[in-house]
């Protein structure tokens, strides 16, 4: 079982929908919360593609009296945060955000890179000063992954006590290609996927 604790909070979730029907990839249901701040989550992903436009996560509020700081995702070449860094981004979400339990509401953040290899591994971070927030990870009902190509990481490490069945979590993600934006597409506007945006 996941561990219990204040930070966390988790609820099974659906079946993984990892590619999506307008060339973007990843995971995108799952609907539990994981502070940010306190475990320093990262998410690892096969690479798709050679060029990223954009990263967006999805949040919701734990702490509501905390205060609103920014929240950085990074971009890393390998798995974990060890590796190069490709591109980051640094927004300040909204101070109304869904509770516990809510629908997964996305933020995009424009974290740009290119240079990526097909089928290689990569690492996106995401960051906070604040107690405020927890980004959202689901849970397998069997002992397999949600998202194949990837899996959550605890401070940058794999923890296999932090999932049941061990280590199979994932971090609701979404990865956009840069050939989606040449082709026309605008942050935000790609087929079939709810985002928002955030300040800088």
């Amino acid at each position: 079982m996941l561990r219990k604790n204040l930070f966390f909070v988790l609820a099974l979730c659906l079946a993984a929908v990892p590619t999506f029907g307008d060339g973007t990839f990843g995971y995108e249901i799952g609907e539990g919360d994981i502070q940010v701040n306190f475990f320093e989550p990262s998410q690892t992903f096969t690479a798709e593609c050679t060029g990223v436009a954009s990263i967006a996560l999805a949040f919701a509020v734990l702490n509501p009296d905390s205060p609103n700081l920014p929240v950085t995702v990074t971009l890393y070449e390998g798995e974990g945060t060890g590796g190069s860094v490709l591109g980051t981004a640094t927004l300040t979400l909204p101070e109304q955000l869904p509770g516990t339990g809510d629908s997964p509401v996305f933020f995009e953040f424009p974290v740009t890179a290119s240079g990526l290899i097909v089928d290689n591994i990569y690492t996106i971070s995401v960051r906070t000063d604040t107690t405020k927030i927890g980004t959202l990870v689901g849970e397998p009902k069997v002992n397999e992954p949600l998202y194949p190509g990837g899996v959550l990481l605890i401070d940058g490490e794999q923890d296999p006590s932090f999932c049941s069945p061990a280590n199979i979590c994932d971090m609701n993600f979404r990865v956009t290609p840069a050939s989606i934006f040449a082709d026309g597409f605008e942050s935000g506007d790609t087929a079939g996927w709810s985002s928002q945006s955030a300040q800088p």
